[in-house]
């Protein structure tokens, strides 16, 4: 909640995820802003249960919860908002599974093979178009002759690229988590953060 972290719900029954922000921690249960997914308000069903994931000083915590229903709450302290805030009621998770992002193997492409790839989004003026020079279970990195300037740090996009089978078409929401010049290939470099595990 202090650090302002998003927080992912993925729906095994839908098989989608968004992003929320926490707005409230109490005894027994939290409350989560309106998630979304790509700029859009995904709705909660009462009852719905729910994979719950964030990272916290570079450990990914994960652990399982259901939406209690929806509230009204204040959410303008400290923030310069004064309107009320729709909101839903989680449970606090009963334990939490811990994970070192920096454990997951990571496949380097070579760049004679490598898979072009596309970053989209609504926010975005055009497809975004790179090749795919490394990927792992929790992220990928892209190498591209695009300027950096249409994309942010912490930006939400989603990331297509034609996989090799059994995989075959790789289309899921990512956080760009690097944004920096290749100085040894002269290309820019994407790295960006997977929603779930892949």
């Amino acid at each position: 909640l202090r650090a302002r972290g998003k927080i992912y719900l993925e729906s095994p029954d839908q098989g989608v995820v968004a992003a929320t922000l926490i707005e409230q921690i109490n005894q027994d249960e939290i409350v989560i802003a309106q998630p979304s997914i790509g700029g859009l308000t995904y709705p909660l069903a009462f009852g719905e249960t729910l994979h719950i994931s964030f990272v916290n000083n570079k450990t990914h915590l994960s652990g399982h919860t259901k939406c209690l229903g929806r509230v009204k709450v204040d959410a303008g302290a400290g923030r310069g908002r004064t309107q009320p805030l729709f909101a839903y009621r989680l449970p606090i998770p009963d334990a939490l599974q811990s994970e070192e992002r920096r454990i997951a193997p990571r496949t380097e492409i070579m760049p004679e093979i490598a898979p072009e790839a596309n970053l989209y989004s609504g926010t975005l003026p055009a497809a975004f178009i790179g090749k795919l020079t490394s990927i792992s279970m929790t992220g990928a990195r892209l190498h591209t002759s695009q300027p950096l300037s249409a994309l942010s740090l912490g930006q939400e996009v989603y990331l297509k690229c034609q996989m090799p089978e059994p995989v075959g078409l790789l289309d899921e929401t990512v956080e760009v988590q690097r944004l920096e010049p290749d100085r040894r290939t002269g290309l820019n470099i994407v790295g960006v953060q997977f929603r779930r595990r892949i």
